[in-house]
């Protein structure tokens, strides 16, 4: 009994370790991201967000916002998922109203050895929601269909994009992806995309 309470006791401080340097990681992750919107559209502007770490800018009527969500323990247990942290992503364009949304799980999948951010969307195939694609989730009651969507039962949503890796030699195209959704989302031209899943990045 004292050898598996041990046992549990170094896995969960384990997983609060590796979070931890997940956040610290993602930090850093946002303002190279910020740096490089800032450079390249000095009217951008960065609004003040309550969590941290967080990105939220403000262009125009455009925003991009980048917010952490809560991940409860074993919410993707069917596709083997093991997700420690959660972000929710968005592009928000005031006209024509639209936004462009995924999510950053901090997991490791069956295929992998370690965990890491990656970027995922979704699309829904019942023809039941009314959020046009791609989108993420930031409602716990929705995780059971984003678990779905990366395991070999059908459900009601599937894999618009990802699991794609951020992090190291992927930080570039994850940057390039999103500012030019931002991009887009300032002019006003940011639409859906034509199909579904999507290709691997811009243009979509």
């Amino acid at each position: 009994m004292d050898a598996e309470q041990e046992q549990l006791r170094q896995q969960l401080l384990f997983r609060a370790q590796t979070a931890d340097q997940a956040w610290g990681f993602l930090r850093d992750n946002f303002e190279r991201l910020w740096g490089k919107i800032h450079s390249a559209s000095p009217a951008a502007e960065r609004v003040q967000g309550q969590a941290s770490p967080s990105l939220h800018v403000r262009l125009g009527t455009a925003m991009m916002d980048f917010r952490p969500i809560n991940i409860l323990p074993n919410s993707f247990a069917r596709s083997g998922w093991e997700v420690l942290q959660g972000f929710y992503v968005q592009v928000y364009q005031c006209k024509p109203e639209y936004a462009w949304s995924g999510n950053l799980w901090f997991m490791r999948s069956p295929q992998t050895e370690s965990f890491r951010w990656f970027e995922v969307s979704y699309f829904d195939i019942s023809g039941g929601r009314s959020k046009p694609p791609p989108f993420g989730t930031r409602d716990q009651n929705d995780y059971k269909n984003a678990d779905l969507a990366a395991s070999k039962i059908i459900g009601p949503w599937q894999l618009a994009f990802g699991p794609r890796a951020i992090d190291d030699e992927d930080e570039a195209s994850f940057h390039d992806r999103w500012i030019g959704l931002f991009a887009r989302a300032a002019d006003g031209t940011l639409r859906p995309p034509r199909e579904l899943p999507l290709r691997a990045g811009p243009p979509f």
